[in-house]
């Protein structure tokens, strides 16, 4: 009888089980996909070797057609598992043109019959590095190996027992795998589901570019969007089947922020934010239009139901209080009980680019309510997802992802996993539609472009999902004072001013890119000549802004894991941190360049800060929710949002403090479209903002005074992202753009 040999690799802190099919870190078990295993194999085998790219696909997916872009994300996502970071190449190689090449050392330990030999390949070649017996060289693992190794010394001592101990061994080790296989991918009687969308047909049900979120009724036969530019939206549902189109919410100055069907598809259920009228409203729709019934109000995501459609879910916020809320109440909106609270508030709230259609999501059986998380990791905070049970609000995460947003729940019909739309740190800002196994929380990419996903919603029997897939271009434009019509652009990378924009007092320009995935800031002239790079693969570095005399900048980086301000010359050397917040944001230097100001989150409750230019001196200005200042060129004043309870309904509004902070002293209403930036004029006499109206962006100057604001610029096309005055106010530098977001519909094919 011929014993099958079995042969394990080692590297660094990871041993590569062939024939158990695991990889484990110093004993643990890592989670792989099929595929990420059988790359990881081929190159560990092949090691120091390059690998062309066609080699690696023909070896993983034999007689398939596979596009290139499938290796390069499970190569992605095996650099992720080892611990590998951008730029590192301590296990895996990009030989450019090439292929592949594992580059680590690798110990090679083959056991035949209980003879051990272990040979050690490196880049310089092979090596044995010893031999003997089994218990000589390789520690067995417990349960498994050390029932194996017992009856290894059966069989040695008692050879007519051989075939018996043989069949036990086999059971026992089938037993062993079955135990490993339902411990990383959960229940398995969901086959069917759990593999759902590995293959299947992306249909685009919309061609305007203004699709803005969108929900699917559970028979599959409605999808229901909402459609407009800027804070001008309307309902619209359409029968897939026919085409055809029918507004059932007319268009008004609003900004729609969830949808969902109820689960017998009789009614739709909408959040939306309105200038007027309450504070995030929940109303619900009949399908076809007809009379809208307000069931609630001071809603901040979106509303999921219980399996028996009796009940609803969602979230509701309190900043002033650093709470958000987990809220159950009847489908009608009665009844509410508050099911957990979380601390602080910005640790379940989403970023503001996913927040739309973000919101819970009650699983099939009834038993647990998914969320989106945001918590602290030692290199920084990431999402991920999280289960309260309903019966006595136990709550459990689910996902250990590096995920940088996380927007869009739903659950698969069986319970299985949720399907999610999330951005990881190769692919932020733009979000991919992913699978989440549950209760294992394993992931599976089921997009991958360069498009964004906004929310996930799924039919009954989860064989149809409708996302908003979105696109976005941004440039850098300069204009003479406010004059439009005289406007240049400078910048051609699509991806630029996005995350910052700013001056230097000789004219130049500072601005962010996502060129390259992360965001880096450049430097460049007003005429778009002098490009330069100034910080490189330190991760996302954002929200420039230039001292009044040209020495450093000030700008917002997550190199060390948190948020924080960080300085550096302006030719982009001895970059310096600032402060130690746990999330700091949008920094600006003080007209007299000693100091900084900047709004932190990492409480949770969002307040304005000021920080010495050297590190020092950190002071709290304000004990309420503020946001995004801006100094006054004579360095007296600070123009912020804040939170305005003293109003009703309670909402955003732009105030103005002295610089050494306190209660709001001046207080305007203006648009709150996403990306609101406000300025001040260099004479001081006035703010600057944004407005959109058919949605096209212009700037808009308000006087102190408080006499009428004035229109400043008159675009015809386009959106602006960011935008900055020179220091003398005769130049406009503004990040414009669009935005092309469209209803898809992907259907899973078996």
């Amino acid at each position: 009888m011929v014993q099958q040999a079995q042969q394990l690799y080692e590297f660094g802190r990871f041993r590569l089980d062939t024939a158990k099919r695991l990889l484990l870190r110093e004993g643990e078990i890592v989670q792989l996909t099929p595929k990420c295993f059988d790359i990881l194999l081929a190159l560990v085998e092949s090691s120091g070797e390059v690998i062309g790219k066609e080699r690696l696909i023909e070896r993983v997916w034999p007689s398939s057609f596979v596009e290139e872009g499938n290796l390069t994300y499970n190569i992605s996502i095996l650099r992720k598992v080892l611990g590998e970071r951008a730029g590192e190449h301590q296990y895996i190689a990009t030989i450019p043109g090439q292929g592949y090449q594992f580059v680590a050392n690798v110990k090679d330990i083959r056991n035949r019959g209980g003879d051990i030999l272990a040979i050690e390949h490196s880049p310089t070649g092979l090596k044995e590095v010893s031999s003997g017996s089994e218990g000589g060289l390789v520690r067995e693992e417990a349960g498994a190996r050390l029932l194996k190794e017992s009856f290894l010394s059966s069989i040695v001592r008692h050879k007519r027992r051989l075939m018996i101990a043989a069949v036990v061994l086999v059971i026992a080790a089938a037993g062993i795998s079955f135990g490993l296989f339902k411990l990383i991918n959960g229940d398995q009687s969901h086959t069917n589901l759990a593999e759902a969308f590995q293959k299947m047909k992306i249909t685009r049900l919309t061609t305007t570019g203004k699709a803005a979120l969108a929900a699917i009724s559970p028979d599959g036969k409605y999808v229901v969007h909402a459609m407009g530019t800027g804070s001008e939206q309307g309902l619209w549902l359409r029968h897939i089947a026919t085409g055809s189109d029918k507004e059932i919410v007319p268009a008004a100055q609003v900004n729609y922020m969830a949808l969902s069907f109820s689960p017998d598809g009789n009614y739709i259920y909408f959040l939306r934010l309105e200038t007027v009228g309450g504070w995030n409203p929940l109303y619900r729709v009949p399908v076809l239009g007809g009379s809208i019934q307000k069931l609630g109000s001071d809603i901040d995501a979106g509303v999921t139901f219980s399996p028996d459609g009796r009940q609803i879910a969602y979230i509701r916020g309190y900043p002033e209080r650093d709470e958000a809320l987990l809220i159950t109440a009847n489908a009608d909106g009665a009844g509410e009980q508050t099911l957990c609270i979380k601390h602080p508030m910005w640790d379940v709230f989403p970023p503001p680019r996913t927040w739309r259609a973000w919101g819970p999501a009650w699983s099939p059986d009834g038993d647990v309510i998914a969320l989106a998380l945001r918590k602290d990791e030692p290199d920084g905070k990431y999402w991920n997802v999280m289960t309260v049970r309903v019966k006595d609000h136990t709550e459990q995460q689910i996902t250990f992802e590096k995920w940088s947003s996380l927007g869009g729940l739903a659950w698969l019909s069986d319970g299985s996993g949720l399907i999610v739309a999330a951005a990881d740190e190769g692919s932020f800002p733009a979000q991919q539609v992913w699978h989440v196994s549950y209760p294992s929380g394993g992931v599976r990419r089921i997009t991958n472009d360069t498009s964004s996903y906004v929310g996930t919603r799924l039919t009954a029997d989860s064989t149809s999902l409708v996302t908003v897939q979105t696109e976005q271009s941004s440039n850098v434009w300069i204009a003479p004072g406010s004059d439009a019509s005289r406007s240049s652009q400078i910048t051609t990378n699509n991806f630029d001013g996005l995350d910052g924009i700013s001056w230097t007092p000789d004219d130049r320009i500072v601005y962010t890119t996502r060129a390259r995935g992360s965001s880096n800031i450049w430097l460049v002239n007003a005429d778009g000549t002098g490009q330069k790079q100034l910080t490189i693969d330190a991760r996302d570095n954002v929200k420039p802004s230039v001292s009044p005399d040209g020495r450093y900048i000030v700008f917002v980086s997550n190199r060390t894991g948190d948020r924080c301000v960080w300085r550096m010359d302006i030719d982009g050397s001895n970059p310096k941190q600032l402060t130690y917040d746990i999330d700091a944001r949008g920094p600006e230097i003080t007209p007299d360049g000693k100091s900084v100001v900047y709004w932190d989150v990492g409480s949770g409750k969002r307040t304005l800060w000021k920080v010495s230019i050297d590190g020092a001196n950190q002071v709290q200005l304000t004990d309420y929710y503020a946001r995004s200042p801006v100094v006054s060129p004579d360095g007296k004043q600070i123009a912020f949002v804040f939170l305005d309870e003293s109003v009703t309904p309670k909402r955003l509004r732009i105030a103005t403090v002295p610089v050494a902070g306190g209660p709001p002293a001046k207080v305007f209403d203006f648009p709150q479209p996403p990306g609101q930036t406000v300025r001040w004029t260099s004479d001081g006499q006035a703010l600057t903002y944004l407005d959109t109206r058919n949605g096209v962006y212009n700037i808009w100057a308000q006087p102190l005074d408080g006499s009428p604001p004035k229109q400043l610029t008159d675009f015809t096309t386009d959106q602006i992202f960011a935008y900055a005055w020179s220091r003398d106010g005769k130049r406009l530098a503004c990040a414009r753009g669009n935005q092309i977001s469209d209803v898809v519909l992907i259907n899973a094919i078996r």
